[in-house]
């Protein structure tokens, strides 16, 4: 019986940091660990959501508010921003939060073009009754983790969105300049 010849693959990456004895093995063993965990993670998320009488968007956006919203508030701008999406969907989904009485919606104080945007007490207490399945679920997903493993990831996450962003926008330019992937 003749054996079958490996096939090798062009490498997905030419930084020599990330590039392990020359190959690109451990970089795509990494990124589909990342893949499946962020797949299993969204899929908590929806289930949270679900137990919240929302869709997995808006249940982002009510996490980002509560996360965000000092006691004046947060304004679409930056609710926009730290999702990393457009203000226009946020305007979107937020209306449908208001309508359902999650989300108050006011003009700001200081500036009256703006509207923030606080939780309703309604909200609220939906966050607490889910804080009861989040805690062992939560517990359960990052099991693994060890306080300093934990410390590691806090600190590093930043620069990681800030890289997915860069990534992002490259995709999304060479895509459109197939002429520039090439000179790449």
């Amino acid at each position: 019986m003749a054996t079958r010849a490996k096939r090798t693959y062009p490498p997905t990456i030419s930084r020599s940091a990330l590039l392990l004895g020359g190959s690109d093995r451990k970089f795509r063993d990494f990124l589909h660990a990342l893949l499946t965990f962020s797949h299993q993670v969204r899929d908590v998320l929806g289930i949270f959501a679900e137990v919240m009488g929302v869709s997995s968007p808006q249940y982002e956006l009510l996490i980002n508010i509560r996360y965000l919203e000092d006691g004046e508030g947060v304004n679409i701008t930056r609710l926009a921003a730290a999702l990393h999406c457009s203000g226009a969907f946020v305007t979107t989904e937020v209306g449908k939060l208001v309508a359902a009485g999650l989300v108050d919606k006011r003009r700001d104080s200081h500036d009256r073009r703006c509207v923030v945007l606080r939780l309703t007490e309604r909200c609220r207490a939906r966050f607490e009754a889910l804080a009861a399945l989040q805690r062992p679920v939560n517990d359960a997903l990052f099991g693994c983790l060890r306080a300093a493993d934990l410390a590691r990831l806090v600190e590093m996450a930043p620069a990681l969105m800030d890289c997915g962003d860069r990534g992002r926008a490259l995709a999304r330019y060479l895509v459109r300049n197939p002429q520039s992937a090439n000179a790449a």
